[in-house]
């Protein structure tokens, strides 16, 4: 049956069905038999035939190499329109290429065209510090980035830089495909320099700017939304009726390092103006840069302005303890004390912050994973792009009696 209800002189919508389980509207009955068509109802067959369509061409583009392994399908939302079928149906159709390997599902991303068997001869590159002390952070980026490749069908592999650099090293490696450098130190020019130029690189930018591309490299860069996460920790705060919240940096303005400090200070000042043109921006800073004393330097400077502030945000978990220890020695009781919100999520500062924000280092490493492997199968991001991971909020009572 062929007819469209709003021709009907009353609403499709009171028509009901009686059923075993009681009355059911009419139209959920339509639904469960039948595809939308433009406001005509079709029969399941005409919604089946245009279902092996969809799956049809779809194998004809992935043979002739219009669809090439690694590249993501339009979403089934987009199938659904485009052969007018309800999304469920259009999954449904999809199901029987990813059974027999023709597509991948990455979680939460997409469906993408697998790779053939057999061709995963080379590996991605996760370049650290060092291999025998990883930090928390470095694992968690890790987990992401290696989770990604495997998800889109590649290989990948941690390394250090001195045997990423040794030509012997590497020679006993399978081919490299891409590079992520997620190291403090800024190494990216020795990678590129030791790498073919057609090999991509991904590096963390920990802040800092990106530096200018050279003509010909595949590089791309990645980092946590540093400004969003202080403006997160900000408007945390003003939620619990604090205006006059200052900032603990670690920065000094125009002045490496701590780049990344300057950015959550930005987030903080733009959420305090738009809270109010009248709002105090205290952000207090070290007095200046020493290497393993810039911390104490700047929660020294913090005291007092702690005392006068009924809230702070610290560009970080250990600045956030040490002006807590440095509040402590001056025998100031802990009722008196600002509500400190950090950044990290550091288990020693769980008793000391009411809320942290934490960067998402798995996204962050899966953001790097999608860039290489998008470059090294002839899909590069534009040269300098830079993908940014979010941050999340964990939220936790005031303690009156808070210690170091």
């Amino acid at each position: 049956m062929k007819r469209d209800c709003r021709q009907n002189s009353f609403p499709a919508r009171s028509l009901t069905f009686a059923g075993p389980r009681g009355l059911f509207p009419l139209t959920r009955i339509c639904r469960q038999f039948s595809e939308s068509k433009g406001g005509q109802m079709t029969t399941r067959q005409d919604a089946a035939e245009r279902a092996r369509r969809l799956v049809a061409e779809l194998r004809a583009e992935i043979s002739r190499g219009k669809l090439a392994p690694g590249v993501q399908i339009p979403a089934a939302s987009t199938l659904a329109r485009r052969y007018q079928l309800s999304r469920p149906t259009a999954l449904k159709a999809l199901q029987p290429l990813i059974d027999d390997g023709t597509l991948r599902v990455v979680s939460s991303v997409g469906i993408f065209v697998a790779e053939p068997s057999g061709t995963r001869s080379g590996c991605y590159v996760l370049l650290v510090e060092s291999l025998r002390s990883i930090r928390w952070i470095t694992h968690a980026a890790v987990r992401g980035f290696e989770e990604r490749i495997t998800q889109r069908g590649g290989r990948s592999i941690v390394l250090d830089l001195p045997t990423l650099l040794d030509p012997s090293a590497r020679s006993r490696l399978p081919a490299v495909l891409g590079v992520f450098v997620f190291t403090e130190a800024d190494v990216t020019e020795a990678v590129l320099n030791a790498l073919d130029t057609s090999i991509p690189v991904a590096t963390y930018l920990a802040g800092a700017p990106p530096a200018a591309v050279r003509e010909g490299r595949q590089l791309t860069y990645v980092d946590v939304d540093n400004v969003a996460g202080g403006s997160l920790a900000t408007a945390d705060l003003l939620r619990d009726g604090h205006t006059d919240v200052f900032f603990v940096g670690l920065h000094i303005d125009g002045q490496a390092p701590f780049p990344w400090s300057a950015q959550r200070a930005e987030g903080w000042a733009r959420t305090l103006r738009r809270h109010s043109r009248r709002a105090r921006l205290a952000c207090v800073q070290p007095p200046r840069h020493e290497p393993g004393k810039t911390i104490r330097l700047a929660a020294a400077a913090a005291v007092e302005p702690a005392l006068q502030h009924s809230a702070c945000v610290g560009a970080d978990d250990l600045v956030m303890i040490a002006l807590s220890q440095q509040l402590s020695a001056s025998g100031i009781p802990s009722a008196r004390w600002p509500i400190m919100v950090g950044f990290e999520g550091l288990p020693e500062a769980a008793d000391l912050v009411t809320t942290s924000v934490r960067p998402r280092w798995e996204q962050l490493g899966a953001k790097a994973a999608d860039q290489l492997f998008d470059g090294s199968r002839g899909r590069p991001h534009a040269n300098g792009t830079v993908a940014l991971a979010p941050m999340s909020l964990v939220s936790r009572p005031f303690v009156a009696n808070r210690a170091p």
